[in-house]
């Protein structure tokens, strides 16, 4: 890359920090598209060559060299740049071209409460034991929220922990606890090797962005031993996270559904819903595992749970529909976008008409 090139990709980045977008995706014959609240919108460059955009791959992850035309067509890979701005990379082909998305990292995980969730849910993260599982669709914020409870931890409870990414995104700095940070395909070959050998790292938290559905079977075995589990999962709603927890790998249904109950501690699902105003609104599902829960859990009384967590907001929980019909109420959300986003778009008609809020 020449020194103008470089010159051209830094003041590109610079303007997609400014602009507050939160991805940058290059692709050959459009121009620089950047992603700001969920909506792309054309940079000031013009339209990108292959040339460009091999250049740019050169420049943030140049391990990539040929193999992202031979037989491995894609990589992912956690990239610092000039020492301080760190970037989630993926490079990829698309109709034979070199194509590249951009995901900007905050150098400093936002606070809980700055993402929006209560004192009430952060009083019960700060604490909390056995396993956290946090849910979202790709892009709406699991592994920033996975990074600020991480933070929370770190600086207040003295523990050792083990996280577990492909690729590291945030780069955490040991406060009170002590951090160990392990990337699949580089430290590690595989989720499941990493999560095995956890124990035999004496690690007390256990912190897994991104496993495959395959290794939860492994997760609800290491929080049983006695470990705090965090752990990420595409799914959209509790009752779809607690259906693969009982469901994966299983050998014997009411062996695994008693030992979820002893184990399961909170299931957070979340998502980020274009505000009235602009920006976007962190919309969320907590399901907290009080004795009630357990025994539904224990019993396979899942269906049950959506009620449950409509009717203890005194203890923290909350339905997805239910925040969306709140949000809607308070006039932070247009009515249409929330009905879009919602579980059922029925139960959430059924709120917003009858106004079950707490």
């Amino acid at each position: 890359m020449t020194t103008q090139e470089q010159l051209s990709l830094e003041r590109l980045l610079i303007e997609t920090y400014e602009r507050g977008a939160s991805d940058l995706v290059l692709t050959v014959g459009n121009p620089p598209m950047m992603q700001v609240d969920g909506t792309y919108h054309p940079s000031r460059e013009t339209v990108l060559s292959d040339e460009e955009v091999l250049a740019v791959q050169s420049l943030l992850v140049p391990e990539v060299g040929d193999r992202i035309h031979g037989a491995r067509r894609s990589k992912i890979s956690g990239v610092t740049f000039r020492g301080d701005a760190r970037f989630r990379v993926y490079c990829y082909t698309q109709e034979g071209h070199p194509a590249i998305s951009i995901r900007f990292i905050p150098k400093v995980s936002p606070q809980l409460s700055k993402l929006g969730f209560s004192e009430d849910t952060i009083e019960t993260l700060r604490s909390s034991r056995g396993l956290i599982v946090i849910g979202s669709r790709p892009g709406h914020g699991k592994t920033t929220t996975f990074a600020s409870i991480i933070d929370l931890w770190n600086s207040e409870r003295e523990e050792h922990m083990i996280v577990i990414q492909q690729p590291i995104e945030h780069l955490f700095v040991d406060n009170k606890s002590i951090i160990d940070q392990q990337e699949v395909g580089r430290d590690v070959p595989s989720f499941d090797v990493a999560i095995r050998d956890s124990a035999k790292e004496s690690a007390t938290i256990l912190a897994v962005d991104g496993a495959p559905l395959s290794s939860f079977p492994m997760l609800i075995e290491r929080a049983a031993s006695g470990q705090t589990v965090l752990a990420t999962m595409e799914r959209l709603s509790a009752l779809d996270v607690l259906d693969v927890l009982m469901t994966e790998g299983m050998t014997d249904r009411e062996r695994r559904r008693e030992e979820l109950a002893r184990v399961l501690s909170m299931i957070l699902i979340q998502a980020l819903v274009p505000k009235v105003q602009g920006g976007r609104a962190l919309v969320h599902e907590i399901l907290i595992a009080n004795s009630g829960v357990r025994q539904m859990v224990a019993h396979g009384s899942i269906p049950q749970l959506q009620s449950m967590m409509e009717t203890s907001r005194g203890e923290g929980m909350i339905g997805f529909d239910q925040h969306l019909a709140l949000l809607v109420r308070e006039g932070h959300i247009d009515l249409a976008e929330a009905r879009n986003f919602s579980v059922s778009p029925e139960s959430f008609d059924a709120l917003q008409s009858h106004g079950t809020f707490d």
